[in-house]
């Protein structure tokens, strides 16, 4: 039998009763260490808020910080939350499907779930400079490859998370091993959370917060399906021979 995405929707919805607030909270915290993909358009406004900082100072009567100076801190700050971004996400992004994935299979799920693979920072990121980088290279050919390869590389995570003893590259190969032939339902599967996804804009980007996580464990069991029909995976990966 070959599941639609409506099925997945519909399994997703099941696992995530009684644990949609789980989801939600983890699924902010993800979003502030820069992992899942909802965030809120908010926009800040340096110049106003950098007034209000320094009327309030210069209420204490405290003169060190002027406005250009603050800018500067918070421009250096940002630098900075960057690039611990840049070293904890890949290990976050890997605790981030292991929280779906074990929805999926009905196993322990918490918000602590998130921090699992906290010892793989070195492996997270590879996965993500890998797949970033191979899915930067054909988007340079033209956008429809570009969106293609970021189908065929969308399981490494998932994939990483069960095969711990692979390298990312291997999880990469073995990812875009997989989806021959099912990139295309993976794509209508994300299309039909469209709607959802209009219903999130309207609500200023908040909503985000419940449709990511919807979204995220019905591809979890869309990752459980395709393991189900490549029992021989390890036998199908493409070692260091791996074509961007």
């Amino acid at each position: 039998m070959q599941y639609k995405a409506s099925d997945f929707r519909t399994m997703a919805r099941d696992v995530l009763k009684g644990k949609w607030t789980t989801a939600i909270v983890l699924t902010v915290l993800a979003s502030v260490l820069g992992v899942a993909t909802a965030t809120l358009d908010v926009e800040l406004k340096f110049e106003s808020e950098t007034g209000m900082v320094v009327n309030v100072l210069e209420q204490w009567s405290f003169t060190l910080l002027q406005p250009g100076r603050i800018t500067t801190i918070l421009a250096v700050l940002s630098v900075i939350w960057a690039i611990i971004l840049l070293i904890i996400g890949g290990a976050m992004t890997l605790g981030y499907y292991q929280f779906h994935q074990n929805l999926a299979r009905g196993e322990e799920a918490e918000v602590s779930t998130l921090f699992v693979h906290k010892d793989k920072l070195w492996h997270g990121f590879c996965i993500n400079f890998w797949q970033l980088l191979y899915i930067f290279l054909w988007t340079i050919c033209f956008i429809i490859p570009g969106i293609v390869a970021a189908y065929s590389y969308s399981m490494a995570h998932y994939i990483a998370n069960d095969h711990p003893e692979m390298t990312a590259r291997e999880t990469i190969a073995a990812s875009k091993e997989m989806m021959k032939g099912n990139r295309w339902r993976l794509f209508c599967l994300d299309i039909s959370f469209i709607g959802w996804g209009i219903l999130a804009t309207l609500t200023l980007g908040i909503g985000s917060f419940a449709v990511v996580p919807y979204m995220e464990t019905a591809r979890a069991f869309f990752y459980q399906d395709m393991l189900g029909k490549d029992m021989r995976l390890e036998e199908n990966i493409l070692n260091e021979n791996i074509y961007v």
